[in-house]
């Protein structure tokens, strides 16, 4: 679950919590707090996937709007940070990190901001390494219609939504060959 905003003590909870359920009871079982920058919007999506967990953070660093995307890895009952994933073109502004979506060695990052129409990043885990596979964008559209603003992966399909348009706004499934 992120926790982007104020918490009831007053204080900015830039977080994410992973519950976990044993019988009928739901438990917390970690506390994510980005570092190496970890500062603005972390928490402001987040996905789990085996024993990782994806956290983003489409603002970083303070007053950067590039973002980043967190990889958590459980050992056991502890969650430890494993990478910090960044575009390989990534610009202020690009809010990389709006959306996540983690399955087995893939993870996908929305950039809704991204120039000029928006984009999605393909990363692959090979052992404990994460590299960018893939940018996914489209030709359609216009500057405002927020391609990568929701994502998700499932197998060898991706799907990355632009909810302002063209028209009303669209879904593109994408699909990895190969």
């Amino acid at each position: 679950v992120g926790a982007l905003s104020w918490n009831s003590v007053g204080t900015n909870d830039k977080s994410a919590y992973v519950f976990q359920r044993v019988d009928s009871t739901w438990s917390q079982m970690a506390k994510l707090t980005g570092t190496g920058g970890a500062t603005g919007m972390f928490g402001s999506s987040v996905s789990l996937s085996g024993d990782y967990a994806i956290v983003g953070a489409e603002q970083d660093g303070g007053s950067s709007t590039m973002g980043a995307a967190y990889v958590y890895q459980r050992v056991g009952s502890e969650w430890n940070q494993a990478a910090k994933l960044t575009p390989s073109d990534g610009a202020p502004g690009d809010h990389f990190g709006v959306s996540v979506s983690l399955q087995g060695e893939y993870a996908l990052v929305g950039a809704w901001w991204h120039d000029p129409r928006g984009a999605a990043y393909v990363f692959k885990r090979t052992g404990n390494t994460w590299i960018q596979t893939a940018k996914l964008t489209i030709t359609d559209g216009s500057q405002t219609n927020n391609f990568g603003r929701s994502v998700s992966i499932d197998g060898n399909h991706a799907l990355v939504g632009a909810p302002s348009g063209p028209g009303p706004g669209v879904a593109y499934m994408f699909e990895r060959t190969g």
